[in-house]
């Protein structure tokens, strides 16, 4: 599995889906996943590219994903 730490605001996301597509349909990579993207970020990763993991943070003092969305996805 390829896991994608964050969201990088200095990269084009069409074009790291782009290449994630591209490692999927070569065989190099079998599977996909995020971490700390947000509710919105994980819809427009997903239209493009399957996501087979989405880690979210979650803590005694971080309680947010039960808040914004994020266990909903």
């Amino acid at each position: 599995m390829l896991l994608i730490h964050r969201p990088s605001p200095l990269m084009d996301p069409d074009d790291i889906m782009k290449a994630i597509d591209l490692l999927k349909k070569s065989g190099k990579v079998k599977s996909f996943g995020v971490s700390n993207f947000t509710p919105s970020q994980m819809l427009l990763v997903n239209s493009t590219v399957d996501v087979n993991a989405n880690q979210i943070e979650i803590s005694l003092f971080e309680l947010s994903a039960f808040l914004d969305g994020a266990l909903d996805n």
